[in-house]
């Protein structure tokens, strides 16, 4: 265990520098940080616009290490800021990322241009992953598995790879907990699943939610309606909402929090005593007590994932 711990600390100081090592990778499933609040972080905190936020470049290359005494065979070498990606060799992969944290997770979004080169990404902390758009090779359970847009995949390893993308590449990241004491990996292909498609509306102050299709015909016209998808997972899932212009959802109370990737439109969330416009590329968190809703300016679409925060375990770190 002490070795392992070390091997940790070790990894953690390399993932804040400019340069890491993928033979490290495996330890996303072992996450480092202890079960406390992040200082830096407000408690309150429930909303990052995507335009606050200043995208980081990175860069991503192969190499064979041959030195003696050091760790031998292919890896992979990480180059962030403007100076990482400067040292870059030719064919490397070049991206952008973009990070939300609140205290109970975090959410990245990566942007690889095909223009930029090839997809590569090791996998450090991330517990989940969601394509929002193009394909790419990661490893589930030891077999590797090809993401295309609409899959998401729960603790992934290895390197997120398309030598050869046929378009632009984006990935959004979940670094979040499980309920699970044991959580396994998962795939889950977004054609696979079924949708459940979601009227409700407000008459004489009391709330009306329908689920079936006929139900949902026969909506006043006023009705917000949605449609989801979930992605079920071993102590968490993903969301993937598909929201029609037009009405306000039913108010709705957590039990845990929960992070939102707006992912297109754009819409106004009552959340507490905050209201807040929010468009593509903004996240925010639903509070775990705290009871919110959506009124639909546009069609517009968000990712969402469970954040829940058990403080006798460690979280994961972005």
């Amino acid at each position: 265990m002490k070795k392992q711990q070390g091997l940790m600390k070790n990894l953690r100081i390399a993932l804040l520098g400019a340069v890491t090592l993928s033979s490290y990778a495996v330890a996303q499933v072992a996450p480092l940080e202890s079960a406390k609040p992040l200082a830096h972080i407000a408690q309150d905190a429930i909303f990052i616009p995507g335009k606050s936020v200043t995208p980081v470049p990175m860069a991503e290359w192969d190499i064979v290490q041959k030195v003696v005494g050091e760790q031998t065979g292919s890896r992979v070498l990480i180059g962030e800021g403007a100076a990482g990606v400067a040292r870059a060799p030719a064919g490397a992969s070049k991206y952008e990322a973009k990070a939300y944290k609140f205290p109970t997770g975090a959410m990245r979004v990566l942007t690889f241009r095909k223009s930029d080169g090839p997809v590569i990404h090791q996998i450090t902390f991330e517990t989940e992953l969601f394509m929002l758009q193009g394909s790419a090779e990661v490893t589930v359970l030891g077999k590797k598995v090809v993401l295309n847009a609409g899959d998401a995949v729960s603790l992934p390893s290895g390197e997120l790879r398309n030598m050869k993308p046929k378009e632009d590449t984006i990935v959004l990241q979940a670094f979040v907990g499980s309920t699970a004491e044991k959580p396994v990996a998962k795939v889950v292909r977004g054609k696979d699943l079924p949708t459940t498609t979601i009227a409700q509306w407000q008459s004489d102050g009391k709330w009306t939610t329908v689920r079936t299709a006929d139900e949902v015909r026969k909506a006043p016209k006023e009705a917000a309606t949605y449609s989801v998808k979930r992605y079920p997972f071993d102590g968490n899932s993903i969301r993937h909402a598909r929201l029609k212009k037009g009405g306000v959802t039913a108010p709705t109370g957590y039990e845990v929090d929960v992070l939102i990737y707006i992912a297109k439109g754009r819409m106004i969330r009552y959340e507490g005593d905050q209201v807040f416009e929010v468009v593509a590329g903004d996240v925010l968190r639903e509070m775990k007590g705290e009871t919110g809703y959506w009124e639909l300016l546009e069609d517009s679409e968000f990712i969402a994932t469970d954040a829940p925060f058990d403080p006798r375990k460690v979280r994961p770190s972005p």
